[in-house]
């Protein structure tokens, strides 16, 4: 992918669909959030190097599907728990710092260039 714009548009629906899913308060759906904002690094501007991001990724996706399938087994696969006040305010705090440095690094090479 060569457009940064398209680039940064897909690490930012990515990072914002994974932090919707883990304010959801299910514990399948917030290993699926994490996995998702793994995802997201592979469009980020800043060049990585390694498969770390998608052993994360995968980690995460699996143990959404393990927690899935014990929680269906259980009967609580879509039961919220009630998460504390400070959990809302660390997640947004990362949430947002993640997609202003995104924006701040696109902003950086599109004057570079």
């Amino acid at each position: 992918m060569e457009h940064s714009g398209i680039k940064l548009m897909i690490h930012s629906t990515l990072w914002a669909l994974g932090v919707v899913l883990m304010l959801l308060g299910i514990t399948w759906l917030m290993f699926l959030g994490l996995g998702l904002i793994m995802l997201a690094s592979f469009f980020s501007s800043q060049r990585r190097t390694g498969g770390r991001r998608l052993a994360a990724f995968l980690f995460y996706a699996v143990a959404a599907a393990a927690i899935l399938f014990r929680d269906l087994h259980a009967g609580v696969a879509f039961a919220q728990e009630a998460l504390p006040w400070w959990f809302w305010i660390v997640i947004i705090g990362v949430g947002l710092w993640g997609i202003l440095s995104e924006l701040g690094r696109w902003r950086k090479t599109r004057s570079l260039t």
